[in-house]
């Protein structure tokens, strides 16, 4: 059996990391398994990128700014992700040459893939639901907007008080991609397949819950004074770990509410470290009444598995989330989180048993939350969280499930 993963990037964001963590654990089940990217980053020789340096050039530059274009008519939109995928991409050539039995979806945005290059796949397809893109009109988050259920229009994330915009064209292209093709659907959370089974492109669609995995080899809990010792990280200060992909200037990252509940805590011995901000990002930072230390960007495991041990608790007050790969490597390093009681967020966060789970955007809880974890002395919660991570999310069963879901899409 040969699976095929179609990805933008590798390992660049939490979407391509899960993926490539599903790519790595089907090899070691010695399935053959190969993913197709637009801009490869790591050096994994089973992961296939672009050929030539124009065709990486083109991949990393050219085709993310050129799927935006349109983008540009609207200029009350927000700056939140959302993509056309309307330039065609020539894929289906490579994908014949690699000839899989199943090809596996992933987040294919930023130009990669086209939704006529997905309608015109003759394998047998597996998506799986990274975010919303897959069944709305183009945005990857749609925060309180419902229109996905019937079709979209009007989009509020660009602005737009007309009903055919691009948000309804995307929507009418990939009503048109399904008709054509009859892909099985995974949700990694509950949450998001209930959405997207609500959703008028989906309802109608096969939808599995598969959570995503992750190595507990490569993230399990170090020593904490060694790991700060490591990091130059003070012995003799509670920190509260922050970190995503532009951690301080996504809006949907909760940054400020958790500037906010760190205020209301109060404590002088405290430091909020922060990880995935760049330079610029860390301009402007209000005063959170605590010492804040700025990490930079991080991408390597073993420098993610130290500072998540080196931490008393990560703060994850996302607005909406899928199944959160932060909330995945820190519980897997022993690390508790406290983040809102939303999205994926319960499928991994027992409430006060390994983590807490806060009223929604409410930083008076959220702050409840973090010294409640912080109160511990016994370091329980790190323990327990480190069980529900080898229970539920160790990549060895994870591929094994997809695994079993791939020969019974073949049997069929």
């Amino acid at each position: 059996m040969k699976i095929l993963h179609l990805s933008t990037y590798d390992i660049s964001g939490g979407a391509a990391r899960a993926a490539f963590r599903l790519h790595e654990g089907l090899l070691s089940e010695n399935i053959e398994s190969v993913m197709l990217v637009q801009d490869k980053l790591g050096g994994d020789a089973h992961t296939i990128g672009p050929l030539t340096d124009i065709a990486k050039f083109s991949g990393r530059y050219i085709r993310p700014r050129i799927d935006t274009l349109p983008l540009y008519l609207y200029r009350n939109r927000r700056q939140t992700p959302f993509h056309i995928q309307w330039i065609p991409a020539g894929i289906s050539r490579r994908i014949r040459e690699i000839c899989p039995d199943i090809v596996h979806l992933h987040w294919t945005g930023d130009g990669f893939i086209s939704i006529e290059d997905i309608s015109a796949l003759k394998t047998p397809l597996v998506w799986t639901l990274h975010d919303s893109w897959p069944f709305t009109g183009g945005c990857h988050i749609p925060y309180e907007c419902k229109q996905y259920q019937d079709r979209c229009g009007a989009c509020p994330q660009l602005g737009s008080s007309c009903l055919h915009d691009v948000s309804r064209l995307i929507w009418y292209r990939k009503k048109m991609m399904l008709n054509k093709i009859n892909p099985v659907i995974i949700s990694p959370s509950r949450w998001l397949a209930a959405c997207a089974q609500n959703s008028s492109l989906f309802r109608d669609k096969r939808i599995a819950v598969v959570p995503n995995g992750i190595d507990l080899m490569k993230f399990q809990p170090v020593e904490s004074e060694k790991a700060r010792e490591i990091l130059g990280l003070p012995l003799t200060k509670k920190i509260i770990l922050f970190g995503a992909v532009n951690a301080t200037s996504d809006p949907n990252k909760g940054f400020t509410i958790l500037v906010d509940a760190v205020r209301l805590l109060g404590m002088n011995d405290l430091m909020v470290v922060v990880w995935g901000a760049t330079g610029q990002q860390q301009k402007h930072i209000p005063d959170a009444g605590a010492d804040m230390f700025f990490m930079g960007r991080l991408h390597e495991d073993y420098s993610l598995k130290l500072l998540y041990s080196a931490a008393d608790v990560t703060a994850v007050p996302s607005i909406q989330e899928n199944l959160s790969n932060i909330v995945l490597e820190s519980t897997a390093c022993g690390t508790p989180c406290v983040s809102f009681d939303i999205g994926g967020m319960p499928d991994m966060i027992d409430h006060r048993e390994n983590g807490y789970l806060a009223r929604p955007y409410d930083p008076a809880d959220l702050a409840c939350g973090i010294n409640h974890i912080l109160s511990d002395p016994s370091r329980a919660f790190g323990k327990r969280a480190r069980l529900k991570a080898e229970q539920d999310f160790d990549i060895k069963h994870v591929a094994l499930d997809h695994l079993a879901l791939y020969r019974t899409i073949l049997n069929q």
